[in-house]
């Protein structure tokens, strides 16, 4: 091999390994770097999904806004935030003529709080044990019942579908005990119109509330008194 050949093959390699440092020099990081915008561009475009499924579903709740608020007041409607008594006496009074029953005790309480049982409770037959933070009753936050007594005279049919519409109405309560029995002599001769086939059926009831915070924080602080006036109604 001539001289000449051997340098034109020293020079063609040298050629060949600038190329390849060329290429792991210049052309390995523009790849890199272009496989790093690529995965920054593949997760912005995962990100922008994301955020256009938000987009559609706060829309959506945009436009159910108006059920939910309409929702909102029928709540606050069963469950306002004072006792609110002359509009139930009202119900209970349309119900009784609707229904056909002769309304003869209406008795309400003043409202206290509304206590959940302990969990942890004693057994059967058990002694009284004393009351400590873990077995006294848990205290219902902003909630507060009215116990409200219901005494009515009619016929079977006539305080059943008197006690359905009871439970059926548009305001936060609960029929506790229901004892149907012949009326009594005072029922007998309060009820106008009453006949011997009559029952008298008296209902205990718990009515709710939601006092706002500064109602049931001064409402704690005074001394509950004694239990309201008994309505009648002849």
């Amino acid at each position: 091999m001539t001289k000449s050949r051997q340098w034109a093959i020293g020079t063609a390699l040298a050629v060949v390994l600038v190329l390849i440092a060329g290429v792991m020099l210049l052309v390995q990081p523009r790849r890199s770097e272009a496989a790093s915008l690529n995965e920054q561009t593949t997760s912005q475009q995962a990100s922008n999904v994301a955020l256009q499924a938000k987009i559609v579903t706060l829309k959506a709740q945009q436009q159910d806004l108006p059920r939910q608020q309409a929702r909102l007041a029928q709540i606050r409607g069963q469950l306002p935030e004072g006792p609110n008594l002359p509009s139930m006496v009202r119900s209970l009074s349309d119900i009784a003529k609707a229904t056909g029953v002769d309304l003869i005790a209406l008795s309400p309480s003043n409202p206290e709080a509304l206590t959940q049982p302990s969990s942890a409770g004693a057994p059967t037959g058990s002694a009284p044990q004393p009351v400590t933070p873990d077995t006294a009753p848990a205290v219902a936050a902003g909630v507060q019942q009215i116990p409200l007594k219901i005494s009515v005279t009619g016929t079977y049919a006539e305080l059943t579908q008197f006690l359905g519409r009871v439970e059926n109405l548009q305001r936060s309560m609960i029929v506790g005990e229901v004892a149907v029995a012949p009326p009594s002599a005072a029922g007998a001769t309060s009820a106008s119109g009453s006949s011997t086939s009559d029952l008298q059926m008296d209902l205990s009831v718990r009515v709710f509330m939601a006092p706002a915070a500064t109602a049931a924080q001064s409402a704690s602080t005074t001394t509950p008194g004694g239990p309201a006036p008994s309505t009648n109604s002849q």
